[in-house]
Order: C-alpha cells, then sequence, then structure tokens
C-alpha cells in the first residue's frame, strides 16, 4: 500500500481477516472437481460523522457478486428494504411523545447468516494455507454474496422475536415491543438499528440483550443514519433531520461544487421533453459531454446523478422530487436540456404523452413524513379526473401509514384528513355525482368512496394557496418556494 493511510488500512484488513477467525466464516478444503471458485475484492470505505471527521475505516472483503451462478451458488435472495418514511414516520413520532432515540451499528453482520451453498474462495493475498492449492469453504456468508442479506435478516428476525418484538405489517424491517406502558420501536437496514423507546431502562435492556448476542458499536443517541443527519433542537423541542454531508460530498463528485446556487431546482415555464434527447437511442450513449458546464470536455454521468439527487429527494428534499420525477424519465438517452433543466396535480402537463402529474405530502408533528411526486399512468381526461386519480393515490399512502400507526399502538381517534383544491373531484368522492362522466375510471380507483363511507378518511377543500403538494407538482418561482417550504415544515440553514 501506497496510501498515506496505510497503516490504518492494513490495522483494519488484519481486523478484518481476524473477525473471519472469530466467527468460524471459513475452514481451508481441497477445491472439489465439480465446483468453481467464485471471485472477490477488497473494498475500502470511509465512515464519517456528521461534523465530516473521520469516524472509522471499514475494509470488508466482498464477493464480487457477477461471478455467482443462480441454482448453483444462489438460490434465494428476495428480501424487503425498510421505507424511507417508516424511519420519517418513527423520528416525527419520537420527537412528538418525546421518545429516547439511539442508534447502533452491527458490526460484521453478514457473518452471523448460515451459507447454505457450497462456496469456495481464493485465498486473498497474505494468508499462507495448511497446504497448497487449498481454498477457502464459507460456512456462513459474506459481503457481496446475494444471498447474504437475506440469510442476516433470517437471524436477527429470530433473535427479535424471542426478546418479544413483534414485526410490524406494514413494514417488513420495523419491530415493536409493549411492556405494560412501556413500549419500544426498532428499525433494520442492513447493519444499522435505530431504537425508539420511552422508558430508558427499557432500552437499556434491549441493548444489552443485542450486545449479548452480536457484536455491536454503540453509537448511544442516533445522530448520523442512511446519510441523514439528526439533531435535537432543544429550544424548540423538535428533532431536524438533513443530509448536508452527503449532499456535499456529491456535488464534489459530480463537479459542482463551485456551481452558482439558485432559487428554485426548475426554472417555471422551461418545458423538456423527449425531443430534447440525442439522436441516437443507443443504450451505451449515458455519459454525454457538456462543454457549458463541465470543464475539459468531460462527460456527465446523468443517470448517477439523477439516482444521487432521487435519494436526496426521498430523504429529505421533497422540493427536488418533481424535477427528479421528470428529469428520471430520460435516463435512457438524455440530452443537454435534461441536464440543465438538472396531494396536487398538473392537468396534462407532460408534454410528450400528455400525462398528469400526481404528487401528494402527509404531515405529522409539523413536519413532513412521507411525500411522493410521479407521473400517471393513464391520461386524464379533465382536471377533475387528475385530481380524482391524485386522491386515489394519496388514500393508498395514508392507508398504508394508518396501518404502521396502528402497529406501533399509535391508533388514530378521528379520520385522516385528506386535502383536495378541486371541488369536482371532491364531489365525485360522494357515489351518486357525475356518473355519466366518469364511468371510464377504473373501478380500483373507487375505493376511496368506501373509505370515505366507513370514515377512515375525510376529503376537505383547501384553497390553492394554501395547498401544500404544489410544490411537488410544478416548477415554482423563488418567491413560492419559500412561501411553501414552512407548510412542509422544512427550514433552511
Amino acid at each position: 500500500m501506497k496510501s498515506f493511510e496505510s497503516t490504518q488500512w492494513q490495522q483494519t484488513i488484519f481486523n478484518e481477516l481476524n473477525s473471519h477467525i472469530i466467527n468460524g466464516i471459513w475452514n481451508f478444503l481441497e477445491l472439489p472437481f465439480d465446483r468453481r471458485l467464485i471471485t472477490w475484492q477488497w473494498i475500502f470505505k470511509l465512515k464519517f460523522k456528521s461534523t465530516s471527521i473521520i469516524d472509522r475505516y471499514k475494509a470488508p472483503l466482498v464477493y464480487l457478486r457477477f461471478s455467482q451462478i443462480s441454482d448453483l451458488d444462489i438460490n434465494e435472495i428476495f428480501l424487503l428494504i425498510i421505507c424511507i418514511h417508516s424511519i420519517h414516520l418513527i423520528l416525527a413520532l419520537a420527537s412528538q411523545k418525546n421518545l429516547h432515540i439511539h442508534q447502533m451499528v452491527v458490526k460484521t453482520d453478514f457473518f452471523h447468516g448460515i451459507l447454505r451453498e457450497e462456496s469456495y474462495m481464493q485465498v486473498p493475498e497474505g494468508i499462507i494455507p495448511p497446504r497448497p492449492g487449498m481454498r477457502y469453504k464459507f460456512h456462513k456468508t459474506l459481503y457481496g454474496l446475494k444471498q447474504s442479506l437475506r440469510e442476516w435478516y433470517k437471524v436477527i428476525d429470530t433473535f427479535l422475536i424471542s426478546l418479544g418484538f413483534i414485526n410490524s405489517m406494514a413494514d417488513g424491517n420495523v419491530y415493536y415491543l409493549h411492556k405494560i406502558s412501556a413500549f419500544a420501536i426498532l428499525t433494520l437496514y442492513v447493519d444499522d438499528t435505530l431504537i425508539a423507546c420511552n422508558n430508558l431502562p427499557l432500552l437499556q435492556h434491549i441493548k444489552t440483550q443485542l450486545h449479548g448476542c452480536f457484536f455491536l458499536s454503540n453509537l448511544r443517541k442516533a445522530h448520523h443514519l442512511l446519510s441523514l443527519q439528526i439533531t435535537w433542537d432543544i429550544n424548540e423541542g423538535c428533532i431536524r433531520i438533513s443530509q448536508t454531508l452527503y449532499l456535499q460530498q456529491k456535488l464534489v463528485e459530480f463537479g459542482f461544487q463551485n456551481a452558482p446556487p439558485v432559487s428554485t431546482p426548475r426554472v417555471p415555464g422551461l418545458s423538456i421533453s423527449a425531443a430534447d434527447c440525442q439522436a441516437t437511442s443507443s443504450p451505451l450513449t449515458l455519459m454525454i459531454p457538456l462543454d457549458a458546464l463541465l470543464p475539459n470536455n468531460l462527460s456527465f454521468p446523468y443517470a448517477n446523478a439523477v439516482g444521487f439527487l432521487n435519494w436526496a429527494s426521498l430523504c429529505t428534499r421533497p422540493d427536488l422530487s418533481f424535477t427528479i420525477s421528470l428529469l428520471s424519465q430520460y435516463r435512457h438517452n438524455p440530452g443537454p436540456a435534461h441536464i440543465t433543466a438538472c396531494n396536487d396535480t398538473d392537468w396534462a402537463g407532460e408534454v410528450d404523452q400528455r400525462k398528469s402529474t400526481s404528487s401528494y405530502c402527509y404531515i405529522l408533528s409539523n413536519g413532513i413524513v412521507s411525500w411522493g411526486s410521479s407521473r400517471q399512468k393513464s391520461t386524464a381526461l379533465s382536471s377533475t379526473e387528475a385530481k380524482y386519480l391524485v386522491m386515489a393515490g394519496a388514500a393508498f399512502e395514508v392507508v398504508w401509514l394508518q396501518h404502521l400507526l396502528h402497529d406501533l399502538y399509535q391508533d388514530l381517534t378521528a379520520p385522516s384528513i385528506i386535502l383536495c383544491d378541486n371541488q369536482s373531484a371532491l364531489a365525485f368522492v360522494d357515489t351518486t355525482k357525475f356518473h355519466n362522466r366518469t364511468k371510464h375510471i377504473d373501478v380500483k380507483y373507487d375505493f376511496i368512496q368506501q373509505l370515505s363511507i366507513l370514515k377512515k378518511l375525510s376529503f376537505q377543500y383547501c384553497f390553492i394557496a394554501t395547498m401544500r403538494a404544489d410544490l411537488l407538482t410544478k416548477a415554482l418561482s423563488g418567491p413560492k418556494i419559500i412561501q411553501h417550504l414552512p407548510y412542509l415544515g422544512i427550514v433552511g440553514n
């Protein structure tokens, strides 16, 4: 190693290989004639604190998953990942009920999963086998194996259930535990564990039980999770989440660290369409030169940039949702115009197919916990139909949130309110109106009428000027964005 941090990296590699031995990950065996070797590599990663200071070095030995063959090296791999909106909801509940929130990271998490397939790997450099020609035969999962995540969750799920936790039916990566007046909520995302609890002794007991079975790093009060920076404002009694460090790192990665700031993600009135794509539709043309934006005629990784912005829009930046929803439609063949461009409805606002844009947002504890902006799957024939379809889409999400709240013993005492700025669409929730003009609408959208009758949801009118989801539907001017951000509980620096 020639890096100035070579000492730290060598120690990290030593610790990784030592953890293999401690956990009984492999043993030395001859390679059977009917088996093949899976390739590997070292992955070097830095973990940062919220203050941009290096927290720790990581150097996992990783299988190269593209070398795995289905039915030979791998069978079942399917696994659900926690919804980011579940984390938003739990943080909102923690703010509302003043819960303790602690965070732990499971070290060598994949080393607990049992590998059910025969798997052999070349011995890494620096390791001397007992006899020449011997290989690693793995008994437990390792980073990079496609089935590792699934096998790890089998282990942690069994353990949490043994502690008395119940797995949420709304989100399979959320667990809850109730003991008289004390309760705890636990979320899993690979090796990151977030625990919210109203009783500190119960929280410490859970952490002790986890420590007894897994090798954990106790980070105590949550501060950094999935690129989210979590801070407590004691004066205002609220929790704030941001992605400042993540966004700064990505701006440097894509060469925009010195770009001038703008007041809006997309210029109002600017229209982009498939006509702005490049002349070729070759799937190989994924990086395009942009002389005006990048120096030295460098190529711009459009799909990667849209993916990074999409993650930001899902986590902390709903104001980017509409722009990202639009730009994502041209990932296969972007043009320069697409990069420079880089519950409400914009009826027929999409240029290529004249489909409407649906958006919704949900507020809990004065902050936005769930939101979305996407192109509708069918072409609406009127603004009334477009609004009705987006109310149905919003109802899908609020029913899921109700189920999650119910699992967490946070039952609602009144119907959830869905606000809409179209009187005709609200009238259509009444099954006796507009029948002849709306017979073509898919029956699946009519379930909101049943939810209204059962008093599960309440549909109410709001003025356009106070429609919170307007920001997620169309490009707004800078002053209007500033006006809308407080409606969503978004604050600037």
